[in-house]
C-alpha cells in the first residue's frame, strides 16, 4: 500500500520525483545529526548543488512500478533493490531485518555476453570525495563518492558495482552534472554476477568527517577513509 508521499510522487514529472526523493533521503539522514549542529556559518550563503540534476544512468524514470527498472537481490523480492529495511540476513538459525542504503538500478543495455553498457553519471554538480579502483577491497566494488555543498550541509552521493571508473576522476576534482563517473558493473567478483549486474546508489549528509581517523585508531583495513563500507554499508 501507497502512503501519501509516495502517491504524491506518482503524479509528479520523473525529474522532479527524483528531486523529491533526493530531498526525503537526505532529511532522513539530517535527523542523525547531533544537537548544535550548526549547517550554515552566519553570513554564508547557502549553496544548492541540487539546483539541477539528472538520473545516475540513462534510465530517466527512476520508478518501482516500472517492471525491471530496479535489480533486486537473488531471492527476487523487487523492494530488496530499493532504499529501507527491505532485505533479510541469516545468522545462525535467524532472519534479521538488513538495511539497504540505497537504490540498485538495473542496466538499459548488455553486450552479447551480457555485460552491462550503460554509463554512470554525475547526478549533480560537486567534488570528487574518494575513488576506491581496487574492487576486491569493498563490498562497493569499484566505487565512487561526490560530496555537494546544499543549505543544509555537505551532501554525498555513491555510485557503486562499476565495471571501470573514469581514468580522469581525480580527488578534490570538480564535477558537473552529468559528468560521466564510470561504467556500470558488477564488481566485486563473487558477490554480485554478471546477470544481476546494476549500479548501487546512494544519497546522504554527511554528518561526521572523522569516521577515517577512529577506523585507522582501531587498525582496521582495508582503508577508506570516511566512506569506508562500515559507515556506508553497501
Amino acid at each position: 500500500m501507497m502512503n501519501g508521499y509516495d502517491s504524491a510522487l506518482l503524479e509528479m514529472e520523473p525529474m522532479n520525483r527524483f528531486k523529491a526523493r533526493i530531498v526525503l533521503m537526505s532529511s532522513v539522514a539530517l535527523t542523525l545529526l547531533p544537537a548544535g549542529f550548526e549547517l550554515i556559518q552566519a553570513g554564508e550563503v547557502p549553496v544548492n548543488s541540487f539546483s539541477r540534476v539528472v538520473t545516475p544512468t540513462a534510465r530517466d524514470r527512476l520508478d518501482p512500478t516500472i517492471p525491471g527498472t530496479f535489480q533486486p537481490t537473488s531471492a527476487g523480492n523487487p523492494e530488496s533493490a530499493l532504499f529501507g529495511s527491505v532485505r533479510t540476513t541469516q545468522i545462525g538459525k535467524h532472519l534479521y531485518p538488513q538495511f539497504h542504503e540505497g537504490v540498485d538500478i538495473a542496466p538499459l543495455q548488455r553486450n552479447a555476453h551480457g555485460i552491462p553498457l550503460d554509463e554512470v553519471r554525475a547526478v549533480a554538480a560537486g567534488t570528487v570525495g574518494y575513488v576506491n579502483q581496487l574492487p576486491g577491497n569493498s563490498n562497493y566494488g569499484n566505487y565512487v563518492v561526490l560530496l555537494h555543498d546544499d543549505p543544509m550541509g555537505q551532501v554525498y552521493t555513491l555510485y557503486a558495482h562499476l565495471a571501470e571508473v573514469s581514468p580522469e576522476l581525480r580527488v578534490g576534482e570538480k564535477v558537473e552534472t552529468g559528468t560521466v563517473l564510470g561504467i556500470m558493473g558488477h564488481t566485486p567478483a563473487g558477490i554480485v554476477p554478471t546477470s544481476r549486474a546494476h549500479l548501487h546508489f546512494e544519497v546522504g549528509v554527511v554528518a561526521n568527517a572523522r569516521f577515517g581517523e577512529w577506523f585507522r585508531a582501531q587498525h582496521l583495513k582495508p582503508d577508506h577513509g570516511m566512506f569506508n563500507g562500515l559507515r556506508v554499508y553497501p
